[in-house]
């Protein structure tokens, strides 16, 4: 568990290099990574890190959505898809 919260926190810490976000939240398996291993996920993730940001990295939060948010997600994708102007044109012409 350790392992994989350090390579995800490395992953992290890349991604806010590369697009500066004020905050980073997790959700779904990850969610359970802040309290199950949280010393090894903010050891990957501050290693990561450029050294400019190190000072004062973005907090890592939970989801409010919890364990569920990717599954939240997906499900608004699919409402997306039905319930745009095209996918309700399919619906009446079928």
């Amino acid at each position: 568990v350790a392992a994989a919260a350090h390579a995800l926190g490395r992953g992290m810490g890349a991604l806010v290099n590369a697009l500066d976000p004020d905050a980073v939240t997790l959700s779904g398996l990850a969610h359970h990574l802040i309290e199950t291993a949280p010393a090894a996920l903010d050891e990957g993730y501050t290693a990561a890190l450029m050294r400019y940001r190190r000072a004062a990295p973005p907090p890592v939060l939970p989801s409010a959505l919890g364990p569920g948010g990717p599954l939240a997600g997906a499900a608004d994708a699919a409402f997306d898809v039905l319930l745009t102007e095209e996918g309700l044109e399919a619906w009446s012409d079928a």
